[in-house]
């Protein structure tokens, strides 16, 4: 049959309440005939109308046969709802395929034999289904990633607005003082849309750019109040020039970096940027929301940050496109209009290709369009920022992160006591009002001739109740997806999370995060410098001639020897000789310095740091000191006049006391360089000590 009765041609519509007075003259005994003929109604369809009970409406009405009831219609489509909640939602040919399974488990009758010869619905069935269920569509979904889709949960979210609680009552920000800042791509390619062409075209071409485009980086700042930053630029050059922002949105600033990414040297100066408009003061901070990118969490960052009066706070990671409001209300409409801009720019100048030089005139058009105050204001309002809202997301909201709710990891434990034999005795022990009720069901069962299966999988082993059939729920046909459970090895990576980066505490973390990585690249460094040097003494050290080569018998010997007396090396064939000068004496400079350990603060000492194969010394001076730590400020030898000095960037650690070998005396301070840093030298020959640094 078809699916849907399409009238072939105009039909005249009775009136109902002549059909209603032709029924009742019929009724009265009237012919059929005469009466059809009377009103101008056809005969055959007077016939039908007095066989209805009822008449509700003069037109037709075909209702073509549905294999569920409405109730299990009903649940399919909540099930159906939930999945596409859960990021995982169904396409027609899975929901016809959950249709006939659920079909088959409920253990219909009346499935149409079409469905079982290919084991999935009908085409047909979707689309009625889909027209019986109004609330119901088919939508392009959006390309979500795991990380976001799990890390978006209950926790992370009130983990934000608690830290975000804790700002709002220690500062009491207004929503002029709240910022949020981000960065996107503008690219030199547009994206095509599409266009009026000719039916049956096989390739409808559109011109671009070029077929890869050159991306420039574009830093956006915005205020709960619907204000805005001047954006910030980063082009992908090595060197930056002004013609760059020819045509720009003004106010704007750039700088350059041959990724054309942002780091943390341009970041610390659209920080500089974001300041001189935002005008924040320690007497009335503003707070900037961020997300966890590695260039915007650094030292002089925060620095700068606690200094000017601005309060960090990021959010959690993975989240930025629930919890952001540029990603929720400004980007995406930037994205357009400046796709439009770009798309008008090919027309105007045909021939011609977008260079990175031409985004910030186009960003002037798009810019304006899209940082609307309504726009702006609707992002902070979306995800309870301001006004403030902790409650602005439900239940359903984290059911993206449902996949990942898993149990914790079984350890050996556990497991042992489940194996426990006096437990599983336990958990199988019969009750006597159990073994009562399984006697009475099968006095029963042999009375009315019925058949019953086991007792044991009629009754729970541990219950007395008699268990209830379960309903079959689309739940049960295709359950939810769910993630494997948990292993036991955690991962060594820690995990991120919303943090207030100027409150001391995290900020010190930094720190020292910070300075650890320092030194393990500065020790890469040298390991990686003594490696060269050694490739180089390598290649310059002269072979020896055969007949003076040592054979091994007499290397050991002369090794192994502890003499100081030179060794005297003979040749077998020749009977010739050669002196073998000795190695040096490993380096002690307890010999050389008095050893000194009544430290205190502000006292310059002699610290080492044992790497893989050597000892490295560093002079610095004691910032603070404890029970078993220190915090060193280090400073910098001077090779030239063997002086010290304290580098521009403080280079400060915390190490251990039993590092540090001695405390030396005060220095003294010799004149000031070119750049204003100061110089010290001691009177210890300090500069005699091998791998001083």
């Amino acid at each position: 049959m078809p699916f849907k009765f399409k009238k072939k041609g105009l039909r005249r519509v009775i009136p109902k309440d002549l059909i209603l007075r032709a029924i009742e003259e019929v009724s009265k005994g009237s012919k059929i005939k005469r009466t059809a003929d009377k009103y101008e109604i056809p005969r055959s369809s007077l016939q039908r109308y007095l066989k209805q009970d009822s008449i509700k409406d003069s037109s037709h009405r075909f209702i073509s046969r549905q294999i569920f009831t409405d109730e299990e219609e009903q649940k399919l489509s909540n099930y159906m709802i939930v999945c596409s909640k859960h990021n995982y939602g169904l396409t027609k040919i899975q929901a016809r395929k959950l249709a006939y399974d659920y079909a088959v488990a409920i253990k219909k009758t009346n499935i149409p034999d079409n469905w079982t010869k290919k084991t999935i619905a009908s085409k047909d069935w979707i689309r009625g289904f889909l027209n019986r269920q109004s609330h119901l569509s088919i939508r392009t979904p959006e390309a979500t990633s795991l990380s976001r889709a799990t890390s978006f949960n209950k926790t992370n979210v009130d983990n934000f607005f608690e830290n975000l609680k804790t700002v709002f009552e220690r500062h009491h920000f207004g929503p002029e003082a709240i910022y949020n800042i981000d960065e996107t791509g503008l690219t030199t390619v547009q994206r095509t849309k599409k266009v009026i062409a000719s039916k049956g075209s096989k390739q409808v071409g559109q011109a671009t750019s070029a077929e890869r485009g050159s991306l420039v980086t574009v830093c956006c700042g915005i205020n709960a109040i619907g204000n805005s930053i001047p954006p910030y630029f980063i082009f992908p050059r090595v060197n930056f020039k002004p013609y760059m922002l020819h045509d720009a949105p003004v106010g704007s600033d750039g700088s350059t970096h041959p990724s054309g990414w942002m780091t943390s040297s341009n970041f610390i100066k659209y920080m500089h940027h974001f300041a001189k408009h935002a005008k924040p003061t320690p007497e009335n901070p503003v707070l900037l929301l961020l997300d966890n990118h590695e260039s915007h969490i650094s030292v002089d960052v925060l620095d700068f940050c606690k200094e000017v009066g601005i309060v960090l706070m990021t959010f959690p990671p993975h989240c930025s496109h629930k919890l952001q409001p540029l990603d929720l209300t400004v980007y995406g409409p930037l994205k357009n209009y400046y796709n439009k801009a770009l798309t008008d720019w090919m027309v105007s100048n045909p021939g011609k290709t977008v260079t990175i030089y031409d985004i910030p005139k186009l960003a002037a058009i798009a810019i304006p369009l899209a940082f609307k105050p309504q726009n702006i204001q609707k992002g902070f309002e979306k995800p309870g920022i301001w006004p403030f809202n902790s409650n602005i997301f439900s239940n359903e909201d984290f059911l993206c992160a449902a996949v990942t709710d898993r149990d914790a990891p079984v350890t050996n434990e556990a497991l042992s006591s489940r194996n426990d034999p006096i437990i599983q005795t336990t958990s199988t022990q019969v009750l006597p009002e159990q073994s009562e009720r399984e006697n009475q069901i099968e006095v029963d069962s042999a009375n009315n001739n019925i058949d019953v299966a086991d007792a044991s999988m009629s009754f729970a082993t541990d219950q007395i109740t008699i268990e209830v059939a379960e309903v079959v729920t689309p739940e049960i046909v295709r359950p939810y997806p769910k993630a494997s459970p948990r292993k036991l090895i955690r991962n060594v990576r820690k995990k991120g999370k919303t943090r207030i980066l100027t409150d001391t505490p995290e900020k010190r973390l930094i720190e020292l995060a910070e300075q650890e990585r320092q030194t393990k690249n500065r020790a890469k460094t040298e390991r990686q410098e003594k490696k060269v040097l050694k490739n180089t003494e390598k290649k310059q050290i002269p072979k020896l001639p055969p007949e003076l080569t040592l054979n091994r018998a007499k290397k050991r010997q002369m090794s192994s020897s502890d003499s100081d007396v030179e060794n005297v090396a003979f040749d077998e064939s020749s009977g010739e000789s050669f002196i073998n000068e000795t190695s040096e004496e490993e380096f002690d400079e307890d010999d050389v310095i008095m050893v000194d350990r009544n430290f205190k603060i502000n006292d310059f000492v002699l610290v080492k740091f044992n790497t893989k194969k050597t000892v490295v010394h560093y002079v610095g001076q004691i910032e603070d000191i404890g029970h078993t730590m220190a915090i060193i400020k280090f400073m910098r030898l001077s090779k030239i006049r063997k002086t010290f000095f304290f580098p521009e960037v403080d280079d400060i650690a915390s190490v251990l006391l039993d590092d540090i070998k001695t405390k030396l005396p005060v220095p003294k301070t010799c004149n000031k360089t070119k750049r204003g840093t100061s110089k010290y030298t001691f009177d210890s020959p300090l500069w005699v000590i091998p791998n001083l640094r």
